[in-house]
This record gives C-alpha cells, structure tokens and sequence, in this order.
C-alpha cells in the first residue's frame, strides 16, 4: 500500500487487523502507510477504535453473553430431555400395547385349539351310505380265505 492509496482508498477491515494483530510490523511500508492513512481519516480511525473498544471491554460484556449463553444452553438441554422422556415414555407404551395385542391373539389361537371339540368319528353301522363292499360279509370270507390260500402256498414253496 503506497502514499497514494492509503490518502485515496480506506483499508478494509482486514488490513485494520493486520495492523492492530502486529502482523505489519514486517512489512514496514504498507504499516507505515496504513498509520498514515488513520492519522489522516476519522472515520478509519473509529473502526480501528472501536476494535480496540470492544477489545478493552470484552470481559464485562462477554461475561454477560456467557452468562446468557450458558443460561440457554441449560433452557435447551433441559427440553431436550423431556421431550427424550417423554418419547421414551411412548415408545414403552407402544411396545407394551404391541406385547399384549400378541399374547391376547396367541391365546385365542391356542384357545380355540383346546376347546375345540373332537370331530365326530362315524361308526361304519351308523353311517347312512355304507357301500354294499363293506356290508358284504362274503367279501370278508373270501379275502380271508384267499389270504389263508397265500400262505399256504408260501409255505408249500
């Protein structure tokens, strides 16, 4: 930064920094031209000031806005566990209502298969269409006759 500039053109905020952080003190030239420009400047002189304000005052301020901070940040964390519980608290009665819809329809399964009662087992007699092959006591004999036949033909062998 030359003469020329520095009269014309104001330093952006960052050069201010530069400056009052002591990272121009290398560079000769461009602080010597910076310091020259506040001399001549107000209104870059109260930016430079006003940093330098806020860096002289920043514990009772900035205490204050911990404070605030802190303040909030308790407010919040607070929230945010109740609204967890009570999330919690409706998942556990969803579960629990989950829980007992299943044992309430297993036990009407497994209770109709208990009390249910057997189906009946018809007797051949009591039947109403019994085929004339079972009723039949001639095909008894003869497949009994027949199989005594078998046998001793087997046994013949």
């Amino acid at each position: 930064m030359n003469k020329d500039t520095a009269v014309n053109s104001h330093p952006d905020d960052r050069q201010l920094n530069l400056l009052r952080a002591g990272l121009l003190d290398d560079i000769a030239q461009d602080k010597a031209s910076l310091l020259l420009h506040l001399e001549e400047c107000l209104d870059c002189r109260n930016r430079a000031a006003r940093w330098n304000a806020i860096a002289r005052t920043k514990s009772g301020a900035y205490d204050r806005l911990s404070r605030e901070l802190r303040e909030r940040r308790r407010l919040a964390i607070q929230g945010q566990q109740s609204a967890r519980g009570r999330r919690q608290a409706t998942m556990r009665l969803a579960f629990a209502g989950i829980a007992a819809t299943l044992v309430l329809a297993l036990g009407t399964v497994i209770g109709l298969q208990v009390w249910r009662p057997p189906a009946p087992v018809q007797n051949v007699a009591q039947a109403d269409n019994v085929p004339d092959l079972y009723s039949d006591i001639d095909f008894y004999l003869w497949v009994s006759h027949e199989g005594a036949q078998n046998v001793s033909h087997e046994n013949q062998s």
